[in-house]
């Protein structure tokens, strides 16, 4: 599964909540080389799920940054998490 509609099978197959779970790795404080790698290699796993959907992806990202909402931290990953998974799984 090397290419990104693989990965977001796989992810789908997870959960979404799984992979929110693994984005919150993107915004947390990198202090170690295992951050790093670890940082790293999620990146580049959604980069590659959404490749070809950049300008879309990042400009409902801040949508959902932007959101007002009761629950807006709480829902805050699982929402940009629904949205790569949308995007990867649409890819043909």
């Amino acid at each position: 599964m090397s290419n990104g509609k693989g990965l977001a099978r796989a992810y789908q197959s997870a959960g979404q909540d799984f992979l929110a779970y693994r984005l919150e790795k993107l915004f947390v404080r990198i202090e170690t080389p295992a951050d790093i790698a670890l940082h790293n290699d999620i990146l580049a796993e959604v980069l590659q799920i959404i490749a070809g959907e950049e300008k879309g992806f990042f400009k409902d990202m801040a949508g959902i940054i932007l959101y007002v909402g009761d629950d807006r931290e709480k829902r805050f990953l699982f929402r940009v998490a629904g949205k790569i998974l949308q995007l990867g799984i649409k890819k043909g």
